[in-house]
């Protein structure tokens, strides 16, 4: 009997692509042959399918031997002939099975020989089958809860083991399942931001123009989506060029670069939740913003700032919110994962076809993780100093991940690499091609991963073959001036809101009712056993208001989708056949108790955010109140967190924290902390005289503690002197939390019960601001204390960090030197736990408020001066915009960086620095008198022997470093390595050096001898790391070997070799820039990295380098142009007058070439050497 057309029509339900493909597929050539037990098989493709003797028995097995748990999904790669199908379906009732098989034929012969019509039906049956059309994410769409709820159990045929088609689709199935598992988790853990933003959002919503009046407007016109990939960089001649031949769309990440090269952008979109996007749109003006397409749970920082017209898309939020009382706006629909999905989508929602891909790179191309110019860079400019560059911080973010891949080479034969999330989205981009193969798709991306389905070429070449000639884009022009909003929708949409707050509080009567009479139904039980009564009368009323409302139970069960999975197993636990009647009931009453508890907090969330969103609405209609904070209890929070806050020992710093009645950092902090409820007390080791400057009964004042601090917070302290300026963003944050607070007497001032979380406030800090603390302890409580430290992106002197309790025992047990939570937090974990970057809307601001130097200390006076600190209370964006203000005061009256070319001799030839000069050393009388000159300024200034020279090639090297060493805040010795040994380096450890840079130029035997024009590396390198391991293996920190090279063509073939040799507690791998010095040296940099904003040079502003002659340079990358001279002048009197000061202010007029030209065009304005 044939099964084959019911199957079919079952299949077409849902799957009507494969169904077709199946009935329009040729048969299996085999006959099929009739075995011992009963069941089929046949020899297919040179295969038997299935034993010959016992098909059914061995397909039971296959499945008996390692059966699932209860619910748990059934994985089959391979149909077989469908006995372990039946079997599995048969024998675990409860399991959804899914078939993977990519043999049409096969599968046809199955579907053919048993009846699975009502399992296919009930969707319990699902086949992924890779088809054009029909990615496997649309066929495996049903099992998506289930798999994440419970996990998937897989089985193999035997036939499959050694066919690599098979391997193939098992492969894209694994990746398909973390896919939908990471999405579902953080669908879960971010619905109530993204509910939250769409309530927030509604005021756009309701004024936006219709995104369904734009549906195919643009018909068969070519389309550009433009990214921010490393590759934009090549192509922006090309897309200027042939710009107006298509519809060009540029992603939020990309679009102020764009603008800024006058490209002719159709629209923009974003889909960011956090309020960080921001910075994309803000400052853009009218006449040059094109229409922004939002998704409705986008945050709604962005759409404020934008002055642009705004097309925020409907969402079953709004649906469930406002139903038919308000027109559909229209959604895009499509896979979408990000924003350069969500562009994508809205090119074929237009109707552009073909679609050119401009900037997708989908990987790390180049090593890197954006195009220069973007303002991803503004906030990495503020974390440059001498050992982190653009490209080194670069090289870390795509490096550090635990999940990096190799993902192969750019149609270049580049080297590539990428990670899980670039992976992922990569698998949409081919499965939204896959989805529409009624649309031709070019990658003109011309770097980075090819993506499936779509033709790969350069960007000219796409232009010329499918978008030669200009286009009309009036259509969509037209569309977007002609739709409208409603002009009453403010007045409508408070209104509404208020309703459903009455609608909800409504509810949450009802849901109370039925947990009380499911609380009397369990106890029932307990007492009656299985004579108890069922649960139905406990719910009818609520689930009969329920019904009416349904709507509000969508959004509700969002909210608690998490304990909606959990009802989900529990449920299926209750179904055991094992258990008794009475244990069923049991758990059947606790499942739902446990969910509608859930819903009763969901709707106190929600009942949050609908009084949040109408205090967005004011008068008049056209005006648009600011966000409101979200309101923090203890109460909402059950962790337990204290604050401590360390004071300085006697001395300058411990004098400027206490401050005055006008400026006292020690106030500011404990108001700061005492602002916040969730803080249970505030510890102060105290023991003077005066009082604290705040008095609360929350404030506990213990003795100082006697208690040892760790004798490696020292070593800490150095590495973090060369972050001496900048703001703690991403890595280099690091450095400074390894200085925060004695561990020992933080853990000893703690009482019982005992925090989870210490807030460590350093007696250093300038300004603590109610806001910083308040980013804290709502990452800390949204990630559910998940990571062992929470530190957030800011200025210097503004960041506490929040420490987990165990963290900290874990540094007192293992006495961690500083380096070593630098390394683990790089790495971004710690002990297993994660390091937490929490942002602020600071991080761009390139200044310091820190209190341990002093000039550091005078400036954060100044800037507290220009403020109203009196009563109390610092506001960070304030302080960071008064920081900025003050630019001269910050240059100050000496360099920051200081770097003495002692000699000019060295043994190489590196091509990455210009020619060798005639051999010279520095006198020591002259090195006398800059020591001299910088003892003065000790505290905040770093040292650099090094210049174009090798350091170690001065005759009186050990003297010279005598000399200065303790004239300086930090050394660091740079040198070729050449005359590096172990011996020499023990010498530089006991003169007390704090770093050695080792420049390689290149990494790599041959990559290094082409550079440097010496066959030496192997002997080198071995030696050099020879010395670092020694030192790990003695637990001696310091010096901290830095190993450098240059970001050149040829060289970005070892980075990551390069960076994964470097990488540990006690040595630290550097890639600078390679530089020109204004024309001396032949470019090979690939892609220069630069910010979006030009500002004044980080080199006139805290870098000078004097030469082994005495001559200083206006800055090292032009030696040629002379500021001074230090055999005739001071070192203050260079640093502040005559040419320097001239140029210093050209740049802060933005003027930049006013006082030297090679300022206009310089692109090494962001670097520091």
């Amino acid at each position: 009997m044939s099964f084959l057309d019911t199957n079919l029509r079952s299949l077409a339900q849902y799957q009507p692509l494969l169904a077709q493909a199946l009935a329009n597929a040729p048969g299996v050539a085999a006959p099929v042959t009739r075995a011992d037990d009963g069941g089929c098989t046949l020899q297919h493709n040179g295969q038997w399918i299935a034993s010959r003797r016992a098909p059914k028995r061995e397909a039971e097995r296959l499945i008996d031997n390692d059966p699932p748990k209860l619910g748990q999904p059934c994985v089959l790669l391979g149909c077989g002939m469908g006995y372990a199908i039946l079997h599995a379906l048969n024998r675990h009732p409860r399991s959804v099975v899914a078939v993977l098989e990519g043999d049409l034929a096969l599968l046809r012969a199955v579907l053919d020989l048993h009846d699975f019509r009502q399992t296919i039906g009930a969707k319990r049956l699902l086949f992924g089958v890779p088809l054009p059309g029909q990615p496997l994410a649309d066929a495996l769409a049903p099992a998506v809860e289930d798999i994440a709820t419970f996990g998937a159990k897989t089985y193999n045929h035997g036939y499959t083991a050694s066919n690599r088609a098979y391997g193939e689709l098992f492969a894209h199935y694994g990746e398909w399942a973390r896919e939908v598992s990471v999405a579902l988790q953080t669908s879960i853990a971010g619905a109530e931001i993204h509910i939250g933003n769409a309530l927030l959002n509604v005021p756009h919503y309701l004024r936006s123009p219709s995104l369904s009046s734009l549906k195919g407007t643009l018909a068969g016109t070519p389309g550009v989506l433009v990214g921010a990939g490393p590759s934009i960089a090549l192509n922006l001649e090309t897309l200027q060029r042939y710009a107006p031949n298509a519809c060009i769309h540029v992603v939020s990440t990309a679009l102020k670069r764009m603008l800024g090269k006058k490209l002719p952008i159709a629209t923009t979109n974003v889909v960011d939740y956090h309020h960080l996007s921001e910075r994309y749109f803000s400052g853009i003006p009218a006449t040059d913003a094109p229409p922004l397409l939002a998704d409705a749970t986008a945050h709604p920082k962005p759409l404020d700032a934008y002055s642009g017209v705004k097309i925020v898309e409907d969402s079953w939020i709004y649906r469930a919110l406002f139903g038919d009382s308000v027109a559909d706006h229209g959604q895009l629909g499509g896979t979408s994962s990000n924003v350069a999905h969500h562009g994508l989508n809205l090119l074929l929602y237009l109707g552009c076809n073909p679609i050119i891909f401009c900037g997708l790179d989908q990987a790390f191309s180049f090593h890197i993780t954006h195009t220069p110019g973007t303002v991803i860079y503004d906030e990495a400019l503020a974390s440059v100093h001498r050992f982190s560059s653009f490209e080194s911080q670069e090289l870390f973010i795509i490096t550090a991940s635990e999940d990096r891949t190799d993902a192969g080479v750019d149609m270049y034969g580049n080297p590539l690499i990428t990670d899980r999330q670039m992976s992922v989205s990569a698998t949409t981009f081919e499965d939204i091609i896959a989805r529409n193969s009624q649309t031709i798709f070019i990658n003109g991306s011309e770097a980075g991963r090819q993506l499936k389905g779509a033709q790969t070429m350069t960007l000219a070449q796409a232009f010329e073959r499918y978008a030669p000639k200009p286009v009309d884009l009036g259509r969509l022009t037209n569309a977007v001036k002609s739709a409208s909003g409603s002009a009453s929708g403010n007045t409508r949409g408070a209104e509404h809101l208020n309703a459903k707050r009455g609608e909800l509080r409504a509810l949450k009567g009802l849901l109370e009712t039925a947990l009380a009479h499911l609380k009397k139904s369990e106890s029932t039980l307990v007492k009656q056993g299985a004579h108890a009564p069922g649960l139905a009368p406990a719910l009818d009323a609520y689930n009969a208001a329920m019904s009416k409302n349904g709507g509000l139970y969508e959004i509700l069960s969002r909210l608690a989708s998490g304990d909606r999975l959990e009802r989900r197993r529990l449920m299926v636990e209750a179904s055991d056949p094992s258990l008794s009647k009475v244990e069923m009931a049991r758990k059947q009453v606790r499942a739902q108790m446990a969910y509608l508890s859930a819903l009763g907090a969901a709707m106190d969330i929600f009942d949050g955010m609908l009084e949040r969103s109408i205090a967005r609405f004011q008068s008049p209609a056209s005006a648009m109140a600011p966000i409101p904070t979200k309101a923090a209890t203890a109460a909402q929070d059950h962790t337990i967190i204290d604050a401590y806050i360390e004071i300085p020992e006697a001395g300058e710093m411990r004098d400027a924290f206490i401050g005055n009645e006008s400026y006292s950092p020690l106030r500011l902090a404990l108001n700061a902390l005492l602002d916040h409820p969730r803080i249970r007390s505030v510890i102060v080791p105290w023991q003077d005289s005066l009082p604290l400057p705040v008095t609360d009964r929350r404030i506990r004042v213990v003795p100082p503690s006697a208690m040892p601090d760790s004798p490696y917070r020292s070593a800490a302290h150095s590495i973090r002197a060369w972050n001496h300026t900048g703001t703690l963003h991403g890595l280099q944050m690091s450095s400074d939390v390894a200085t925060y607070g004695n561990a020992r007497a933080i853990l000893e001032s703690l009482v019982a019960p005992l925090p989870g979380y210490v807030l460590v406030v350093p007696g250093s800090m300038g300004f603590l601001t109610p806001e910083i603390v308040g980013s804290l302890l709502d990452a800390a409580s949204e990630s559910n204390y998940s990571a062992g430290i929470y530190v957030g992106e800011g200025p210097l002197g503004l960041i506490p960090s929040l420490w987990d309790r165990e963290s900290l025992e874990e540094v007192v047990a293992n006495n961690l030197p500083a380096q070593l939570i630098f390394y683990h937090q790089s790495k971004e974990r710690f002990w297993g736990k994660e390091f937490a970057y929490v942002p602020s809307a600071v991080k761009q601001c390139r200044r310091g408020f820190d209190l341990r130097a002093r000039r550091d200390r005078e400036f954060a006076r100044l800037v507290a001066s220009q403020m109203d600190v009196q009563n109390g209370h610092a506001n960070l964006g304030a302080v960071a915009e008064a920081g900025s203000k003050n630019y001269d005061a910050w240059v100050g009256r000496f360099p920051r960086d200081l770097e003495v070319e002692i000699t000019t001799r060295r043994d190489l030839h590196p091509a990455y620095l210009p020619s060798a000069r005639d051999e010279y050393d520095m006198p020591l009388d002259v090195i006398e008198s800059v020591a001299k000159q910088c003892a003065d300024h000790r505290d905040s200034l770093n040292l650099t022997l090094g210049g174009f020279g090798d350091s170690l090639k001065h005759p009186r090297f050990f003297d010279i470093v005598d000399t200065l060493r303790p004239c300086v805040r930090a050394l660091n010795v740079r040198t070729f390595g050449t005359a590096l040994t172990a011996e020499v380096f023990e010498r530089l450890a006991q003169a007390g050096v704090d770093a050695v840079t080792v420049r390689f130029g290149y990494w790599g035997r041959e990559e290094y001898r082409d550079l440097n024009g010496a066959d030496i590396f192997d002997e080198l390198a071995s030696r050099i790391l020879s010395i670092r391991d020694g030192r790990l293996a003695q637990g001696r920190m310091l010096p901290l070997i830095v190993a450098e090279v240059v970001k050149g063509a040829m060289g970005d073939r070892t980075l990551i070799e390069f960076r994964d040799a470097w990488w540990s507690p006690v040595s630290w791998p550097h890639v600078a820039s390679y530089r020109t010095y204004a024309g001396a040296v032949a470019p090979q940099q690939t892609i220069d990295l630069y910010p979006a904003t030009r500002s004044p040079c980080l080199r006139i502003s805290e870098q000078m380098l004097i030469l082994a002659d005495g001559r200083v340079p206006l800055c090292s990358e032009d030696a040629s142009a002379i500021a001074g001279d230090v055999l005739g002048q001071s070192i203050a009197d260079i640093w502040r007058g005559g040419k320097l000061e001239r140029v210093r202010r050209s740049h802060a007029e933005k003027d930049y070439a006013r006082e030297h030209k090679a300022c206009g065009d310089c692109k090494a304005w962001c670097a520091l050497s």
